[in-house]
């Protein structure tokens, strides 16, 4: 699933095509296509979403999903997807843009973002453009959160990608922090203290931040100062070959919440001793019946 720096590598590449640029027709997937006449005031990334803002005020959000995907194309021109693939085409005078195989498209007034079901539980956007202004109180937030939203029984996996607490890491990011902060990832979140999760998410925004560039997603190095690394990441997608720091083989396992792909090194990365009696740690009668936000 595309992850924060994915979308705000998207939102730069098509911004020129169509912030200022009058919307002739909108299509959203089994509805009715729309000529809206309406100029795109800016693009805004929130996470994983992207929304297109028009000057009306309404919104356009997509959330790409696992294999969402935004094509250009001039009028005409053959689409490289089947046309009942595509979730959502907006034409411009110039352009048509198409988001493919999106996970969820809709039009939003101003007034329903605040009360969305799933935006208005989103956490504090790690890429935000304003998070350095106030860090430590973003940060503060975040942990907050940890506390409200997490189950202390459950893997710490499934805090860094719990949209609720912090908008933009996904499964990529997940593996790589935990790797560099040598956390087990399937130790239990009652087994790991607050300056441990306030490191976890603060080293997840800076690998993001350090991926803004136009190069391939690297965590090993930073690119902005460095040059391309011969090993782009640490143990994301290397299962069964050897860890870099010690030689350990790299283990591959589904597991948390959806049972996302985990990456790991059992050596870096030593089980915490009190995790298999942390999920006895939620108090009786607590109950978490919102599932994690993706």
């Amino acid at each position: 699933m595309p992850e924060g720096d994915t979308l705000w590598k998207i939102r730069e590449a098509i911004r020129s095509d169509l912030v200022g640029e009058r919307l002739e027709r909108v299509e959203i997937a089994g509805r009715r296509a729309r000529s809206l006449e309406r100029r795109v005031d800016r693009l805004i990334t929130t996470g994983k979403h992207l929304f297109v803002v028009l000057d009306s005020g309404e919104m356009i959000r997509t959330h790409l999903g696992m294999h969402g995907t935004w094509h250009r194309y001039r009028h005409g021109s053959r689409w490289r997807l089947p046309e009942r693939e595509a979730s959502c085409a907006l034409w411009t005078e110039r352009l048509v843009l198409v988001c493919f195989r999106a996970k969820e498209v809709e039009c939003l007034a101003a007034r329903q973002v605040r009360a969305h079901r799933t935006l208005g539980r989103l956490g504090p956007d790690l890429l935000a453009p304003d998070f350095d202004d106030d860090f430590e109180a973003r940060m503060d937030t975040i942990l907050e959160r940890a506390h409200h939203f997490g189950d202390p029984g459950a893997p710490v996996v499934d805090l860094l990608l719990d949209q609720r607490i912090a908008a933009g890491i996904g499964n990529v990011y997940k593996s790589e922090t935990l790797f560099l902060e040598s956390v087990h990832p399937r130790d239990a979140l009652a087994s790991i203290d607050d300056p441990v999760r306030r490191r976890l998410f603060a080293t997840a925004r800076e690998l993001m931040l350090t991926n803004l560039g136009g190069w391939w997603r690297t965590t090993t190095v930073d690119r902005r100062s460095e040059h391309e690394p011969s090993q782009r990441l640490w143990v994301y997608g290397r299962g069964g070959e050897a860890c870099s720091n010690c030689r350990s083989t790299i283990q591959r396992a589904h597991f948390g919440f959806g049972r996302r792909v985990t990456y790991w090194c059992e050596s870096c990365q030593p089980l915490f001793a009190s995790t298999v009696d942390a999920v006895d740690a939620r108090p009786a009668g607590v109950t978490d019946p919102i599932p994690p936000s993706t």
